[in-house]
């Protein structure tokens, strides 16, 4: 691991000597952390202080440039890739926390005070892993802004009639789909260049968020309500004369469209692939569905609904892509309970986005690593826990050697080192 670091931080502009030698520092000892990811355990599994954590952790470092650069290291081979886009709940407390609101905990099933963190990352299809491109903090909302507006009301006669203008209306400047469409337009230029899709989950099915993405080249691979409003374009023949053609064909009968759209697959016995380019009045564009009916139910047939907003591509596609969303799913997981995502225990915004990222990086080169040693053709298996464990072991290690005086080359050329590097025997 240490020298992928070293070769990525080689590369990257503007890297003095002490950031050089505490990056190499901070990666390794995440990897070897046992216990909590804070300033004094952090000192006590390396060579540097609490305050020099502290204090290196309010500078800045370009995270994106970094994990971009991992993921070239990474994914060497020309694979299908696409980006994903989620957002994680990190619980925290403290009146001087930055970033402190209301955030929707899937864990819990509700909002909760907290921090919320939006991740990019690149997913390898194929190979079913996902790499962390950015993470940037989600900010609080703005509070309300208090300005004239019209507020109308009905007359007893359905006449619509307005109110002067003394009326106060109480409206917030910016959203936080306005905050993913930033990091998306952001992030454009630090995505691999064959990325052209993002996958998503439902809560981005918004017109706002979907045409900045559109803006940028990329298309939206994502998920429906069941009951989303669909119209059907009008296919027949066009009427001669005056006035504007026909465009839709009625609206969608989610319930069934067995007898309007076409089915393509049968992805297993009992579940039909159907699709259609319909017509999104919400997201004010054409796009295309993949309509997946599962008539394996003894309460009757369930249907779910995807789209791209690509027309061209085919369903069976959209499948695959939003099943690889599921991938950074993991990358929250392995973060929260190996890497320590959860546990800054500054307040100062520019340390918790060091955090963050330093955390969600030291997990792409985990991966990277795992990646760079499975060999050719066989299938990668991985497991952070066992990366842990690994890296815990080496430090204990060496620690002991450091401290007994026993030459490193009677232990470590052992035959049964590797056996010790590797056993359970001290989990972190």
């Amino acid at each position: 691991m240490t020298d992928i670091v070293e070769k990525i931080l080689g590369k990257m502009p503007g890297i003095f000597r002490p950031q050089f030698k505490f990056m190499l520092i901070l990666f390794a000892t995440i990897l070897c952390l046992g216990g909590r990811m804070n300033f004094r355990n952090m000192s006590r599994h390396s060579d540097l202080s609490e305050k020099t954590f502290s204090r290196n952790f309010r500078k800045d470092f370009d995270f994106v440039l970094f994990n971009s650069m991992v993921v070239e290291e990474a994914i060497t081979d020309p694979v299908e890739k696409i980006a994903a886009m989620d957002c994680t709940f990190v619980p925290k407390s403290g009146d001087k926390t930055y970033g402190l609101d209301y955030f929707w905990n899937g864990c819990a099933d509700r909002s909760e005070k907290g921090l919320e963190l939006s991740v990019v990352s690149v997913n390898d299809v194929s190979g079913k892993t996902a790499y962390t491109v950015s993470a940037m903090q989600t900010p609080p909302s703005e509070p309300m802004v208090e300005g004239p507006r019209q507020m109308p009301y009905v007359c007893r006669r359905n006449r619509m009639i307005f109110k002067g203008s003394s009326v106060i209306m109480r409206h917030r400047e910016k959203t936080r789909i306005d905050f993913y469409a930033f990091q998306i337009r952001m992030l454009r230029n630090s995505l691999p260049a064959d990325v052209t899709y993002v996958a998503v989950d439902g809560y981005y099915a918004k017109e706002k968020f979907v045409a900045a993405v559109v803006e940028t080249g990329l298309h939206i691979v994502g998920k429906l309500r069941s009951d989303a409003s669909l119209r059907y374009l009008y296919k027949g023949p066009r009427r001669e004369g005056r006035g504007r053609p026909k465009l839709y064909d009625g609206k969608v009968d989610l319930r069934d469209v067995t007898g309007r759209m076409e089915l393509v697959a049968e992805p297993e016995k009992g579940v039909l692939l159907y699709t259609d380019v319909v017509n999104a009045p919400f997201l004010k564009r054409n796009i295309r569905v993949a309509y997946l009916l599962d008539t394996r139910k003894e309460k009757g047939p369930r249907h779910t609904v995807f789209y791209s907003t690509d027309t061209e591509i085919a369903a069976t596609d959209i499948l695959r892509f939003y099943g690889s969303r599921f991938q950074i799913e993991f990358i929250f997981r392995d973060a929260k309970q190996h890497t320590g995502l959860c546990d800054c225990q500054a307040t100062d915004g520019n340390a918790l986005n060091f955090h963050f990222n330093s955390s969600l990086s030291a997990l792409n080169l985990a991966r990277a690593e795992d990646r760079r040693q499975t060999p050719d053709g066989e299938p990668a298996v991985f497991s952070m826990s066992s990366v842990k464990t690994r890296y815990h072991n080496e430090f204990l290690i060496d620690r002991i050697i450091s401290i007994s005086g026993v030459p490193p080359e009677m232990i470590k050329n052992h035959p049964d080192y590797e056996e010790i590097r590797n056993s359970s025997f001290a989990p972190p």
